[in-house]
């Protein structure tokens, strides 16, 4: 994969507006049972993977488990903290991906692919692989209860995000550089995003039909949110990515390096897109609302869906994942000055 890190915006300062027009974020009530069963359960796996004490408690600090009890206020608490354990499979993968690339560790990303491939196709998890074993347990108690074509839509989901680890590599390889307009569908596939808003019916317990949540409507909502939270990430990421990088697969260095914009430009039109997805999520779901004989959960489904949205952008100014290591948001600063970073964005009133 070739990398061209650009360290030139590090320790600069843009003015950042609020990320949300007009949702509220939520936090599940059972977050903080959610985090001790978490913690525990994924200690326990990490540990068996043979992973270092310092890799481990530097991970569980991150708070994956947290995100789910944000973009799943509502959520029935065995299908949240269900949801937290795949997360936390999921961020496993990822950290170490990123460790294979930095070339701290044996390159076994097309291993790991095909195990939690084979996992979501329904094979046994090798016995002889701890974090296929996590995965598999993980995903079985989430999947489990679900029909056949709610499993088939998480399934698609997880299948994308590989898929377009793979787009975002090639992209790195070849130097290819991509507008905006044809990065976003690409950012859906890599997200990794699209097999949690395919989940949110299970996860709030809602009864829709299949026909109903495959339909388009249902759809681009769930595309919407899906990119709304690849937006959002690529502006808390931008100074990790620039420093590894990793920017050209990455909607601020697009509009920065690319397209020629002034950091404040592009990061001023970064958050217009961003306010441009929550806004036609709302425009949808209130035109859907309005039609005559729909079904009666379909106003709660849509609230997920934006309930999604909400709480994914108060998780980044919350984990350590994006503020960097020891951060402790203080739960008030969402806007102001956002100064780049080699690890983190650091945002101050």
């Amino acid at each position: 994969m070739t990398v061209t890190p650009r360290t030139d915006p590090l320790g600069h300062t843009v003015r950042v507006p609020e990320l949300l027009v007009s949702l509220k974020a939520g936090l599940h009530p059972d977050h903080e049972a959610i985090r001790i069963a978490s913690d525990t359960w994924t200690r326990q796996h990490l540990k068996l993977m043979g992973l270092e004490a310092d890799w481990i408690d530097v991970f569980v600090s991150m708070r994956h488990e947290h995100w789910p009890c944000r973009v799943y206020p509502r959520g029935r608490t065995d299908r949240v903290r269900h949801a937290a354990d795949l997360t936390v499979c999921v961020s496993v993968c990822d950290n170490l991906m990123t460790d294979m690339q930095r070339g701290l560790r044996p390159d076994r990303s097309a291993a790991m692919s095909a195990a939690v491939l084979r996992i979501v196709a329904g094979e046994a998890a090798p016995a002889d692989d701890p974090q296929a074993v996590m995965t598999g347990r993980a995903w079985q108690a989430l999947t489990a209860p679900m029909r056949p074509r709610q499993r088939a839509r998480v399934c698609a989901g997880v299948r994308d995000y590989f898929a377009g680890e793979a787009m975002a590599a090639e992209i790195h390889r070849t130097g290819r550089r991509l507008t905006v307009e044809e990065y976003l569908p690409v950012r859906g596939y890599a997200i990794g995003a699209r097999p949690f808003t395919a989940m949110i019916d299970h996860v709030l317990g809602l009864d829709l039909p299949d026909d109903l949540l495959d339909s388009p409507d249902m759809q681009q909502a769930r595309e919407l949110a899906v990119l709304h939270s690849a937006l959002v990430n690529d502006l808390f990421s931008f100074g990790r990515e620039c420093r590894e990088g990793q920017w050209p697969f990455n909607a601020l260095g697009i509009l920065h390096f690319h397209q020629g914009l002034s950091l404040q430009e592009a990061t001023d039109a970064l958050c217009e897109l961003i306010a441009d997805h929550e806004r036609r999520l709302h425009h949808l779901a209130d035109a859907v609302k309005e039609t005559p004989g729909r079904h009666p959960d379909l106003d709660a489904y849509l609230d997920g869906i934006g309930e999604f949205i909400a709480g994914n952008v108060p998780y980044h100014y919350f984990s350590p994942r994006y503020g960097g290591r020891g951060h402790v948001w203080d739960g008030h600063t969402t806007s102001g000055r956002a100064t780049f970073l080699g690890d983190r964005l650091r945002i101050e009133p």
